[in-house]
């Protein structure tokens, strides 16, 4: 092999053992917050920049380490939400996890609470148990069902699109119809189930496919899993939806130019 050659594949060498670095060790731990501005027509104007932190896919186990969960409620706590909310997949089919991850997440201190959903990995563990960790933790889990956190504002919760029972009809029963909407779904798919509905909508599920190469873009990897809706913004029907990447990952337990992310969302009203 000339020296050329020989340079060559030792920077490709280089290139890919710090890739690989970075993908196990670095970005799974890189937590970012990302801000959201959300208009709602609906939305009175005195709840004109209420706030909401979102958490997903924990997925608290082997691979996410419980420094990784403190830092999350350490950075939403900082921000001093009006609201947490959490939209699945708290453990990694490990009932052991459920209650460590419930503790932890019990350290979350927003003015009006957590509320969650459950999501696919938390059903096939055991949905019973998982949930009846995060209730005694201080976290309401919304499994078909709405609550009113002021007036003009009411927070809505579905079952797990895939693995869960989901009932939409039973989700709107009784929430006020002239109130700004947030609905809770741990899985985005859910979405085409409730285009009709006027609604601000928080997902995740998809972890952003953990993996972004430049010549494997996001989008492809959407086509090629059959995620329509991987990660980011979506307006579908009478839905503004948005995706998060979650915190966590399930095998492989990787991450490459997908962070993991806290998100932020400040509301804000028509009226203002």
């Amino acid at each position: 092999m000339s020296r050329r050659g020989f340079l060559k594949l030792a920077m490709y060498g280089a290139l890919v053992a710090a890739g690989s670095v970075d993908a196990l060790a670095v970005e799974p731990r890189w937590l970012e917050t990302t801000r959201h501005s959300v208009p709602l027509r609906r939305l009175p104007q005195e709840l004109d920049g209420f706030t909401i932190a979102q958490l997903t896919d924990i997925h608290r186990g082997v691979v996410v380490p419980d420094n990784l969960i403190c830092s999350a409620v350490e950075i939403i706590n900082g921000v001093s939400p009006d609201l947490v909310v959490a939209t699945g997949d708290f453990v990694n089919r490990g009932a052991s996890n459920a209650g460590p991850c419930a503790k932890i997440l019990s350290g979350l201190s927003p003015r009006l609470g957590t509320y969650a959903v459950l999501g696919n990995h938390d059903h096939w563990t055991d949905p019973a148990l998982v949930r009846g960790h995060l209730e005694r933790s201080g976290i309401l889990v919304l499994g078909n069902a709405n609550v009113r956190l002021a007036e003009g504002l009411t927070l809505l919760g579905v079952d797990d699109y895939w693995a869960g029972e989901p009932d939409f009809d039973k989700t709107w029963r009784g929430a006020n119809v002239d109130d700004a909407h947030v609905l809770l779904s741990h899985n985005p798919m859910a979405v085409k189930e409730i285009d009709d509905r006027e609604c601000f909508m928080i997902a995740g599920h998809t972890h952003g496919g953990q993996v972004n190469l430049p010549i494997f873009t996001r989008h492809a990897l959407a086509r090629f899993m059959g995620w329509k809706y991987l990660q980011g913004w979506f307006h579908v029907g009478k839905v503004t939806m948005y995706v998060s990447r979650g915190i966590g990952v399930v095998n492989p337990p990787v991450r490459f130019r997908c962070r993991p992310e806290i998100a932020l969302f400040t509301l804000r009203s028509a009226q203002a």
